[in-house]
């Protein structure tokens, strides 16, 4: 007869073994596995199985006072409304090269070109001018917008290239009054498309930069009709 104690003995040693059959036979799905160390996972039949990555990892602590990453893009991205005011303001370059390229276009180009070319080569030299500065429009506009989006100028990103760009306007639109022969002409009109180009497009990107999403719509209708106005006001109909 055993003693309380090999009794006891016995039976932790039987609690502790487990004997492989029987794990087999009732616990079919854990598929006979016993985790030792969190390292490797041991099969009872003998076999070696690795602990899958997604089992080793844990799950990352939040700090409580650690800030949502949201909150902390919409406050670092955060743009104040803009007054009626400073609407008008942003609008009023679209005005104004609404209101110079209409007349230019339609009336003054016209008359400035017949005059250095005649009238029998007018609409051939015209047409190769206006050409010229549509390809001048393809390849600039995209470039300088592209550039003045990384531009890391004290000025800002947008500020430098318009400010440049009016200026070179300028100067190519005084070229283009004083030329007197075609070709100076048409090197002035390359300029005058060069410039409004580097100019125009870090322009339009001002209402992304500088309005609030809420508003965006309000802007545009802004510059809307500030082009309207400058149209019309300055429309081949009533300039003649």
């Amino acid at each position: 007869m055993a003693s309380p104690d090999q009794g006891d003995g016995d039976g932790e040693e039987d609690i502790s073994l487990l004997d492989a059959n029987s794990f087999s036979e009732h616990s079919p799905s854990a598929r006979n596995l016993v985790h030792h160390d969190g390292e490797d996972i041991e099969d009872i039949s003998g076999k070696i199985a690795p602990m899958h990555p997604i089992h080793m990892m844990k799950p990352p602590k939040k700090i409580a006072d650690e800030p949502d990453v949201d909150q902390v893009h919409e406050k670092r991205h955060y743009k104040k409304m803009l007054s009626s005011k400073e609407m008008f303001g942003l609008s009023s370059y679209w005005f104004g090269w609404s209101a110079l390229m209409g007349p230019l276009l339609f009336i003054v180009m016209p008359v400035q070109v017949e005059q250095l070319s005649g009238s029998e080569r007018k609409a051939i030299e015209l047409g190769n001018t206006l050409i010229l500065g549509s390809i001048v429009a393809i390849i600039v506009a995209p470039v300088s917008g592209s550039i003045s989006d990384t531009s890391t100028h004290p000025w800002g990103r947008r500020s430098p290239f318009i400010a440049t760009g009016v200026v070179l306007v300028t100067l190519s639109l005084i070229f283009m009054a004083v030329a007197n022969a075609l070709w100076i002409y048409k090197a002035a009109f390359f300029l005058l498309s060069v410039a409004n180009n580097i100019a125009m497009s870090p322009y339009t990107a001002l209402v992304p930069d500088l309005v609030p999403q809420p508003q965006r719509g309000v802007a545009s209708a802004w510059l809307g009709v500030m082009a309207f106005i400058g149209t019309f006001a300055c429309s081949p109909s009533l300039c003649l």
